[in-house]
C-alpha cells in the first residue's frame, strides 16, 4: 500500500487507481505537480481498503484491472459514498461507449478516455470538486459559456503567443478563443494580405498521437467541402513542431453566444439558422462525411449574418460510399448533450446522428436549454439520451408552431431510421413547413 505524497497541499486529496505501474506513476506525478495530494492504489482491493481507512476528495479509477475490475470497485464504493460526497472519474482505454453508460449507471461522475490529456483531466477534477460549493444557477439566467461541452484545455498566459509572432506567412494579431485542441488566433497572411483564423495545436506529451491525427483530420475533411455555409480551410503547416490550420475568419460570434446574450430566439430566426446549416451539412453528407459534433458553439456567424458550420475535428468518412443508408462504425466522441443515442451504444453512426444533433441544437436555440439539461453530469446525460424521451419543445417555448414541434420531435427519435436520413432531407422538411420566413 503506497503512502500519500509528501507534497501536501490544499488543492485536494486524490486517489489514483491503476494496475499499470507506469500509467499510475505518470498520472500521479503530473497531479502532484499541479498541487494535489496523491495516493496510489495498484488494484481494486487496495483501493477499497484505502477508501475505508482514509478520506479523499476524488478518485480516478481505471476500468480494466485484473481480479477486481473498475465496475466492481465503483459499485462497492457507491454502497457507502454518494456521488456528491466522493466524486469518481472512470478512466478507460477501451473504445466501447457501452462502458460509459454502464459506468454511470454504477455511480461514476465522469468518464475519461485514454490516453489521458492532463490539462483536460485537471479541469474535470476541479469541476467535480467545486460542484458542491458552486451556487445554483438562476432559472432565468443563461450561462456565458457552453456548459454542456466537456471541460477544455485553457493555456496559461505564458503559453499564448504574443501579437507579432510570425508563423510562416502568418502574423499573429491576437487571440480569438481557446478550446480543447489549443488556441485560435486572429492572424494575417502577409503575402496575400488576407485575415485568417489560425488554430495552433499545443505541445503535446508523448502518447497524444490521437490528438494530432484528429487535428490533421479536421483540415483534410473540411478542405473537401466547398460551400458558403461551411468554414473554409486556407492552409496547414507546422511551427516549432506544432501543427496549425489557417481557416476563414468568421468573427461574428456563434449560436451559443447569441442565445446566451439575447435569450431564446424567435422561432423564425432559429429555423432560418438551422436551415442554412442544413445546406452546409448537406454538402458534407453528399461528400460522404459525418460531422459528429453539431452544436450551437460550432455554428458561426459572419459580420454580414451568414451562418457557417465549423470544427470538423470529429468528422469521419462514411461507408459504404454508395448506399441509401450510409453508416460508420466508430467510438464515442462529441458533446454528450448533443450526441445521438447510437453514439453511446457502440452502434453504427451515420448522417442521422448529425440530424439528431441539429434537432437538439434547434431545441436549444428556441428554449435556451437542451432536452436533458436537468441531468447531472456527462454520464447521466448519456443514459438519458439512450433511454429517456425528450420533452416537447413547446413545454419551454409555447409560441413554437405545432408542425415545427413535430419536426423537432422527429429529429430526436431514438431510432435513427425514424429521423430524416440526412441534412438534405431535413432541409426539404424545413422548407415544406408553412409560414416559413
Amino acid at each position: 500500500m503506497t503512502e500519500p505524497s509528501r507534497e501536501l497541499s490544499d488543492r485536494g486529496r486524490l486517489l489514483v487507481v491503476d494496475d499499470f505501474d507506469i500509467n499510475r506513476a505518470i498520472l500521479s506525478l503530473h497531479l502532484t505537480h499541479c498541487g494535489y495530494t496523491v495516493v496510489e492504489a495498484r488494484d481494486g482491493a487496495e483501493a477499497l481498503t484505502l477508501v475505508e481507512e482514509q478520506s479523499f476528495d476524488l478518485i480516478l479509477l481505471d476500468l480494466q484491472m485484473p481480479k477486481m475490475d473498475g465496475m466492481e470497485v465503483l459499485a462497492a464504493i457507491r454502497r457507502s459514498h454518494s456521488r456528491l460526497e466522493l466524486p469518481i472519474i472512470v478512466v478507460s482505454a477501451r473504445d466501447g461507449s457501452s462502458d460509459m453508460v454502464k459506468a454511470f449507471e454504477f455511480g461514476a461522475n465522469d468518464y475519461i478516455q485514454k490516453p489521458i490529456d492532463i490539462a483536460v483531466t485537471e479541469a474535470r477534477i476541479q469541476a467535480h470538486m467545486n460542484k458542491e460549493s458552486a451556487p445554483p444557477p438562476s432559472e432565468r439566467e443563461l450561462p456565458t459559456e457552453d456548459l454542456s461541452a466537456p471541460p477544455v484545455f485553457k493555456p496559461e498566459n505564458s503559453q499564448i503567443l504574443p501579437p507579432g509572432t510570425v508563423l510562416g506567412n502568418y502574423t499573429i494579431k491576437g487571440v480569438l478563443g481557446r478550446g480543447g485542441m489549443g488556441v485560435v488566433y486572429e492572424a494575417v497572411n502577409e503575402i496575400l494580405e488576407r485575415r485568417a483564423a489560425l488554430k495552433l495545436l499545443p505541445l503535446l506529451d508523448f502518447g497524444m498521437e490521437d490528438a494530432v491525427e484528429r487535428f490533421r483530420r479536421e483540415a483534410r475533411t473540411a478542405a473537401k467541402i466547398e460551400h458558403p455555409n461551411v468554414v473554409g480551410i486556407y492552409d496547414v503547416g507546422k511551427w516549432e513542431g506544432r501543427d496549425f490550420i489557417a481557416m476563414q475568419l468568421v468573427d461574428g460570434g456563434n449560436a451559443y453566444q447569441k442565445v446566451a446574450t439575447q435569450g431564446p430566439l424567435p422561432w423564425a430566426e432559429a429555423l432560418a439558422i438551422v436551415r442554412d446549416v442544413c445546406k452546409g451539412l448537406g454538402a458534407a453528407h453528399d461528400a460522404g462525411i459525418v460531422h459528429r459534433d453539431i452544436k450551437p458553439g460550432n455554428l458561426l456567424f459572419s459580420r454580414e449574418g451568414e451562418v457557417k458550420l465549423a470544427d470538423f475535428g470529429l468528422a469521419k468518412p462514411q461507408r459504404p460510399a454508395h448506399s441509401d443508408q450510409i453508416t460508420v462504425g466508430d467510438r464515442t466522441f462529441g458533446t454528450p448533450q448533443f450526441m445521438s443515442p447510437e453514439q453511446f451504444r457502440e452502434g453504427e453512426v451515420g448522417p442521422q446522428a448529425d440530424v439528431y444533433a441539429l434537432g437538439t441544437t434547434l431545441f436549444m436555440l428556441l428554449t435556451g436549454r437542451t432536452p436533458f439539461q436537468e441531468e447531472e453530469g456527462m454520464m447521466a446525460v448519456a443514459v438519458a439520451q439512450v433511454n429517456k424521451n425528450p420533452p416537447d419543445v413547446r413545454n419551454f417555448a409555447p409560441n413554437v408552431p405545432k408542425n415545427l414541434a413535430t419536426l423537432i420531435a422527429q429529429t430526436l427519435e431514438k431510432d435513427p431510421l425514424e429521423r430524416p436520413k440526412d441534412a438534405n432531407q431535413l432541409l426539404e422538411k424545413i422548407e415544406a413547413l408553412s409560414s416559413l420566413p
